[in-house]
């Protein structure tokens, strides 16, 4: 069954796409020039013909022309923020040019006060029985996060959002008005241009042999330049067309259109971001490893777990893990110094580099917009990455002066060959460095294998994996495919009333891959 939806919303699509932009008659052109009531030009004034996707901006002298307007009777609709909207009705003949000056008089309602309800249909604000609050897509396309809602942190009132500590794919905590339930997961409902779509976490492991790893949720294979505007909807109200689904709160996302566009027009952008950690927790770097002031190192098998042994740089001597040795084998004692810098050191320098393309088009009675995005991240711990191909098609085609029909398609592809794991446990990083000890450097501990190459190296086999070891070795794997889209249908009885059928697809499919090697703390035989 699925074979065959996707098979019909890629049929529509394309046909849509390739559906012919102008009637066999000559279209019409309408000009003329934009003022307020005072005479001056207005700049940017919105002008379009109702029910069709034909559309202007003025321009800098408030001048217009409509060049495309389909033969027949027409209503010209003008509207600019903070002032009242215009419309007037023409009867217009093939090749006819006609002029239409317009003044607006100053309104109320300003473009703050209009949103998209959970309908898809635009409203005054004031006239909703519930709270809305709107981020625009470039405030969302801000920064490159893997998840698009780390950007709306501090953007929406009553909206927590809290980041995950899982690394390149984690999966942020969303609350809206804080928590609803003690026992629920308190996330809002995301629904994508109409679409409720699936924003589930996916995380495994936390048992006694495998600390979590988080794979990412439905939103980290959203991609952001592709959003328009996202709407936070707060109440119970708000929650009334989605039922016990929404209601912790509902996210909108609209997506990116061919609407407003005459002719072809092609973005392309590219980033290029780096990152390190911010800041680390404070260590202590006055005592060795050990316990009860004596430093303790036996061959790697029976250490305490403890950093209080002996007084780092102060010139005491101990024999130590991947030190010298005499010609009878024995470690030669050496000078316990500290290793302050360790933590640092051992994290890698992130970098994001990501590349967007977006082709748009739009005449007389249909509009498209496709894009494809690329974005290869390294992570700060070693050897973890994640990279991501999306492409997406919106078209719309307005099939009589009543009729429209919008479809569009989103796919995307998430890869990653490893994924670190978080949380408390032995294939933690940071807990290695909790309990590790102070000082041993990095360098001794990159050389992970015995010489029998079957068993790590590490001065402690009791409480952590050797970190090297555990990112090089211990692998998380991800290749996750994702479709979701959908097709309306609408029809404008009167300026008033309409009729919107919508259908739409979520569908994913992923594989992960958790590898275990031999001599893992929580696996000493290993496992895939």
């Amino acid at each position: 069954m699925l074979r065959y939806s996707v098979l019909l919303l890629g049929v529509l699509l394309g046909a849509l796409c390739f559906s012919p932009t102008s009637s066999a008659q000559d279209p019409a052109t309408v000009r003329g020039v934009v003022t307020d009531s005072t005479g001056a030009p207005l700049p940017g004034a919105n002008v379009r013909v109702q029910g069709t996707q034909t559309g202007v901006s003025a321009d800098a002298d408030g001048a217009y022309e409509l060049a495309a307007v389909r033969p027949g009777r027409r209503t010209i609709v003008f509207s600019f923020v903070g002032f009242e909207k215009v419309s007037r009705t023409l009867e217009l003949s093939a090749g006819d040019t006609r002029t239409l000056d317009i003044t607006l008089g100053t309104g109320t309602v300003g473009l703050e006060n209009v949103v998209v309800t959970a309908l898809g249909v635009d409203r005054e604000e004031r006239s909703l029985g519930y709270s809305v609050e709107r981020v625009s897509g470039g405030d969302v396309a801000e920064a490159p996060e893997p998840n698009v809602m780390n950007n709306l942190s501090g953007k929406v009132a009553g909206l927590n959002v809290t980041g995950g500590s899982g690394g390149l794919a984690s999966t942020p905590r969303v609350t809206i008005r804080g928590e609803s339930s003690l026992a629920g997961s308190n996330r809002p409902l995301i629904v994508v241009d109409g679409i409720p779509i699936d924003n589930t976490p996916n995380t495994q492991g936390s048992d006694a042999q495998t600390t979590q790893v988080d794979f990412g949720n439905g939103l980290s294979q959203i991609n952001a330049q592709n959003i328009s505007e996202m709407s936070v909807l707060k109440g119970p109200s708000a929650a009334a067309l989605y039922g016990s689904r929404a209601a912790d709160g509902v996210i909108l996302i609209e997506t990116k259109d061919g609407s407003e566009t005459d002719g072809i027009g092609a973005t392309v952008r590219t980033s290029v971001t780096a990152s390190r950690p911010l800041r680390l927790p404070d260590y202590q770097n006055e005592y060795s490893y050990g316990n009860g002031g004596e430093f303790a190192y036996v061959d790697g098998t029976n250490a305490p777990g403890w950093n209080w042994g002996v007084r780092m740089d102060e010139g005491v001597e101990r024999p130590q893990w991947q030190g010298p040795r005499n010609e009878a084998g024995d470690l030669v004692p050496t000078e316990v110094t500290s290793a302050p810098d360790k933590v640092r050191n051992f994290f890698n320098t992130g970098t994001n580099v990501s590349t967007d393309v977006a082709v748009r088009g739009g005449g007389e009675n249909s509009s498209f917009r496709a894009s494809l995005s690329r974005s290869d991240r390294t992570g700060i711990v070693p050897n973890t990455n994640l990279d991501r191909t999306s492409t997406s098609l919106s078209a719309s085609y307005d099939v009589t002066d009543a009729l429209t029909v919008d479809a569009n398609a989103n796919y995307a592809n998430t890869t990653s060959d490893n994924l670190p794991s978080s949380g408390y446990g032995s294939e933690s990083i940071m807990y290695y460095f909790t309990w590790g000890a102070r000082h041993v450097e990095n360098d001794l501990l990159k050389d992970y294998w015995q010489e029998e190459g079957t068993q790590q190296a590490h001065y402690d086999r009791n409480w952590t994996n050797n970190p090297y070891f555990q990112v090089n070795e211990n692998t998380n794997s991800l290749d996750r495919d994702r479709l979701y889209g959908g097709v309306s249908a609408r029809y404008e009885f009167t300026d008033n009333l309409n009729l919107r059928a919508r259908t739409g697809l979520d569908y994913s499919n992923q594989g992960t891959k958790q590898r275990k090697a031999f001599s893992s703390i929580t696996a000493p035989n290993g496992w895939l």
